[in-house]
């Protein structure tokens, strides 16, 4: 039997001044009667992370473990899986603050359901001082970008809910299932989804949903960088490559292995960007669903 109640991970890379606020809002936080541990998986190489690390020992049940250096975050959580100790393991990401009651709404969420073994949190975003007036977070595409999931009702949920900034498993599952090292963020090129597909996989084999836990959260904090039109562009076409990895081709028409539908959704939208010039909001949401298409094309591309 676990001596622990909980184990909370994270990874993380060459980001130690975010780093630094996670683990503050952490300690700020932490009930004195719980067991629990905090592993932090080092896959960085700046000495910086190394001294935010010692000065948080003295304030968190803290265990550091360190890749042999920028193996990715999958692999560095499975680095994690192997240390950690807990019945129930959360896994949060190096760039959250966790509300509050943080500890009490996951423990209290998992005994609500206690048939099911993934559950995932609220997810909302704590914006910089400056955010660009054409910058829309109702827009679907930004906030699957930004990683917002504010908006889902407590219950059995898809896996494509279930994001990195705040997810649990009972530890059980991790006896017989790993997260994919060649999924989620790496130093080159990567599709985004490890979370996603790990909860797929799981929810498959156990032949249970995920649970989507609203009361349980954690603000993501967004760098200014991420609302650049570059950075976003970035992201959400790695999250069309993601999207064709996971649904397929199905039965569509096809032409030279990408489903025909795909470059005339990206051709489109590059056409409305265009002729929405002069509107900038309309202009950055065509750009983006065209930069979505451009990653599933990429993907279908590359799959046999």
């Amino acid at each position: 039997m676990s001596s622990l109640d909980l184990s909370v991970a994270l990874a993380t890379s060459n980001r130690h001044d975010l780093l630094a606020v996670t683990l503050q809002s952490f300690a700020a936080i932490a009930p004195p009667s719980l067991r629990w541990e905090m592993v932090v998986v080092d896959d960085g190489d700046e000495p910086e992370t190394e001294e935010v690390l010692r000065r948080f020992t003295q304030l968190l049940p803290l265990v550091h473990l360190k890749t042999s250096g920028r193996e990715g975050k999958n692999a560095a959580l499975n680095l994690a899986a192997e240390r950690m100790s807990g019945s129930l393991v959360a896994l949060v990401d190096d760039d959250i603050v966790p509300a509050p009651d943080w500890f009490s709404t996951l423990m209290q969420g998992v005994a609500r359901w206690p048939d099911h073994e993934v559950f995932g949190g609220k997810i909302s975003a704590r914006m910089p001082a400056a955010v660009p007036s054409h910058i829309d977070l109702a827009f679907p595409l930004l906030r699957w970008a930004l990683a917002i999931t504010d908006d889902i009702e407590e219950g059995p949920t898809l896996p494509e809910r279930i994001w990195g900034p705040t997810m649990a498993i009972r530890r059980s599952v991790l006896a017989s299932h790993r997260f994919d090292p060649d999924r989620g963020p790496q130093v080159t090129e990567y599709v985004t989804g490890g979370e996603v597909e790990f909860v797929r996989r799981v929810s498959d084999a156990r032949g249970v949903p995920p649970i989507h836990l609203p009361d349980w959260s954690v603000e993501h904090v967004i760098r200014p960088d991420q609302l650049s039109e570059d950075w976003l562009l970035g992201r959400v076409f790695r999250m069309g490559r993601e999207n064709a990895l996971r649904l397929g081709r199905g039965d569509a028409a096809c032409v030279a292995g990408v489903p025909a539908h795909l470059y005339r959704d990206a051709a489109t939208n590059y056409l409305y960007a265009f002729i929405n010039r002069k509107r900038p909001e309309e202009t950055l949401k065509n750009r983006l669903w065209a930069a979505w298409a451009r990653g599933a094309i990429y993907q279908f591309r590359r799959m046999p």
